[in-house]
Formats: structure tokens, C-alpha cells, sequence
């Protein structure tokens, strides 16, 4: 990580506490993850791109994660970590009003260190908060995964909120969905896809056909 990067890091992570804002983690020095509560089992997160370059793009990033959700999803797969259920950049925040502007989350040698802090927290607060204000509930995030599931993690993290809120019709319904989905893919997918299965079987005891 850049000297001026590292800088920026202590800096945002001072300033984002006061806006509640906790340091989640940092992976590989390329991303970094900031979490706060958000209702009940639930987690907001902001997230900043930190690569190794003189001129680093910060591309922020809002989620919202049903914690318990997340780590069952995760551990059927044999992953780790914590994944999103609800997610978007900040770019794709300011487009929808209208606007423009990512370019100004460009973080320079040069640049003024706490103005981009304040920058990137006040425009988390103005485009951000309400993407993350549509995401109170745990329904409120099976509603936007069933809009939107695509890919086997989606329709797994659909099939485990169900199931976690005890709806097993709309589980077997996203268990339906993910078979069609991973008729379509190749082995090594349909292997770790098939270890979910496994898992969600295991834990709930729903039949996944």
C-alpha cells in the first residue's frame, strides 16, 4: 500500500468512527471494510478500493448483510468471510439522481487527505444512507434477492434467508432455482455448488428438490 494510501486509511478510519462507522477488515491491503449495526441481525458496510497506485480510485460501496444469514451461507460453500445480500457503489448511487462526479473519489500523492475523508463520508451520507435505509429487515432483503438473484450465491443467500426466517416454501423455491441455475455450469461450479447443498440440508433439514 502507497504511503499516501496508508495515510488516507488512519485518517478515514478516525473520522468514519464519529458517523459510526467501525474498521471491519482490511484484505490484502487492496480493500478495505467498515461496518456499523443496522437493525436487527443486521450489518451496514462500507467499503473503499485501495490498489497499489500512485492514483487510487476509491470506488465506495454500501451493503447490507444479515449477519447470521451471511456466515451459514458462506460456510455451506466452504468459504469465508462475509458476503453482501443488498450492495452498491456510490458511482451507481450518484448516477441514478442524475448526477455525476466518481472522479472526484480519486485519491492522489498530492492530494488533500482530509477533505477526500470528508468528501467520500458526506456523499456515503447523501446517496448512500438511503440505498442502505430501503434494508431494515430480513424480508426486506429476501424481497430484493428474489428482484435480483442471478448467480448461485445469490439464490443460495435466498434460499438460507428464507429457510433462517422460517418460510421453507420460498426456501424450495430458490432451492429449485439454484438446481436450474447449476444444470447450466460447469464442474468445478457445480461441485461447490453441491457442497451448499449438503450444508443447507444438514442445518435445516428442507429438502433441496
Amino acid at each position: 500500500m502507497r504511503s499516501h494510501t496508508t495515510r488516507f486509511l488512519a485518517a478515514f478510519t478516525e473520522e468514519a468512527a464519529s458517523w459510526g462507522w467501525a474498521p471491519d477488515f482490511v484484505e490484502q491491503g487492496d480493500y478495505a471494510n467498515f461496518a456499523k449495526p443496522h437493525g436487527d441481525g443486521l450489518r451496514a458496510h462500507l467499503g473503499l478500493c485501495l490498489n497499489n497506485r500512485d492514483e487510487v480510485w476509491l470506488n465506495p460501496s454500501v451493503g447490507v448483510t444479515h449477519v447470521v444469514v451471511a456466515e451459514l451461507t458462506t460456510r455451506f460453500f466452504g468459504l469465508r468471510g462475509l458476503v453482501s445480500l443488498a450492495g452498491a457503489t456510490l458511482a451507481d448511487l450518484v448516477y441514478a439522481t442524475g448526477e455525476s462526479g466518481s472522479t472526484k473519489w480519486v485519491l492522489r500523492p498530492e492530494g488533500q487527505i482530509p477533505l477526500m475523508v470528508r468528501t467520500v463520508l458526506a456523499d456515503v451520507e447523501r446517496y448512500g444512507q438511503s440505498f442502505l435505509d430501503q434494508y431494515t429487515s430480513l424480508d426486506h432483503l429476501i424481497r430484493g434477492l428474489e428482484q435480483r438473484a442471478m448467480i448461485n450465491m445469490d439464490f443460495a443467500h435466498l434460499a438460507v434467508a428464507c429457510a433462517v426466517a422460517d418460510d421453507h416454501p420460498r426456501a424450495r423455491l430458490a432451492l429449485s432455482r439454484l438446481h436450474d441455475w447449476t444444470d447450466r455450469q460447469p464442474p468445478a461450479i457445480v461441485e461447490q455448488t453441491e457442497r451448499f447443498f449438503a450444508g443447507f440440508h444438514a442445518h435445516f433439514d428442507i429438502p433441496v428438490a
